[in-house]
């Protein structure tokens, strides 16, 4: 269907006298019979929209007292108090110029309400695929970790903090990553803390302060058993933080607050040392949270010592990573 015409009207302005002249047509878009009542500046000004900058008439009178050419586009409230959306054109004229500066006005209310209609409308939609995709993306981590939802959408947001990255970014890296399918054996996990890993990789965000512990419902109640646990002992003056359990994704918030309450308790330059001998999984996203913690420890003057012994974490980390791996807390404490 043909959208109907723009109504059109004509106006000029005398820059010797200061008169305003309008067609018929103007008068009806300020909402007028023709003639009705006398063109001025202060008319137009008194038709302004209340929520618009004021000062419109003014600005369209300088301008076509310059004679510059120019295209405005404002909102004004007609005879009859209705909002009309109206683009003033003109051409221009010469300065030395006598006669009257014209140009035209027309009412782009219908065609302004449809663009504010269609953006309105593709903000909905992306706003309902974002929530698509972030509810597929909370589906991937409910089935590797076999969290809730609300578990699962926890993860998320600690995840889009901590790496200053946009929550509908990580989602759709995580479905990219599992576009083929979604495995629920031990290698999905792994593919899973990959992605996360890469977003963590840098500094950013929170330490992992103020969110629920993926273990545990958020209110607190029928608390699953964690499955981590970490402890902060004192041997000298180094202190010592023993994981045990799974460090992966799904635990990653319990075990980045456990570190960064390590990094808290340094007492250079003593070490701080972090014992993972009782972790039975150290997956990448737990990688990134120790390379992390390494940078802050060195920031303060604490240097950070990985404990591996001959458990999980002994076949994750290698000389690679930038840690330095010790066999014992003994040999750590006293290395």
């Amino acid at each position: 269907m043909r959208a109907a015409a723009a109504p059109v009207g004509g106006f000029g302005y005398d820059r010797a006298t200061g008169q305003w002249s309008w067609s018929d047509e103007l008068f009806s878009i300020f909402g007028f019979e023709p003639g009705q009542v006398v063109p001025t500046t202060a008319l137009m000004a008194s038709h302004e929209h209340p929520d618009d900058p004021q000062g419109f008439a003014g600005t369209l009178e300088e301008h076509v007292r310059r004679g510059h050419p120019f295209s405005l586009l404002h909102r004004l409230v007609d005879a009859a108090g209705h909002e009309r959306w109206v683009t003033w054109v003109c051409t221009g004229r010469p300065a030395d110029d006598a006669e009257p500066v014209r140009g035209v006005a027309a009412d782009v209310s219908s065609q302004q309400q449809r663009a504010i209609t269609d953006q309105a409308n593709r903000h909905v939609s992306r706003a309902l695929a974002s929530r698509e995709v972030i509810d597929q993306a909370k589906g991937v981590l409910m089935l590797v970790y076999r969290a809730s939802g609300e578990e699962a959408f926890t993860l998320l947001r600690w995840a889009s903090q901590r790496g200053n990255v946009k929550l509908i970014a990580i989602a759709e890296r995580l479905l990219r990553a599992v576009r083929g399918g979604v495995d629920v054996g031990p290698g999905a996990r792994e593919h899973v803390d990959d992605v996360f890993s890469a977003v963590l990789g840098g500094e950013g965000g929170d330490a992992g302060g103020g969110l629920h512990e993926p273990g545990a419902p958020a209110d607190g109640s029928g608390a699953r058993a964690p499955r981590i646990q970490a402890h902060l002992d004192v041997l000298g003056r180094a202190v010592v933080l023993r994981i045990s359990g799974e460090v992966d994704l799904s635990t990653a918030p319990e075990f980045s607050g456990a570190l960064t309450r390590l990094v808290a308790a340094a007492r250079p330059p003593q070490p701080l040392v972090v014992d993972l001998r009782g972790a039975t999984h150290l997956g990448s996203v737990g990688v990134a949270m120790l390379g992390l913690a390494h940078r802050r420890s060195e920031s303060v003057g604490a240097g950070l010592r990985v404990v591996t012994g001959r458990g999980a974490a002994a076949l994750t980390l290698t000389a690679g990573h930038g840690l330095d791996l010790y066999p014992s807390v003994e040999r750590a404490v006293g290395g």
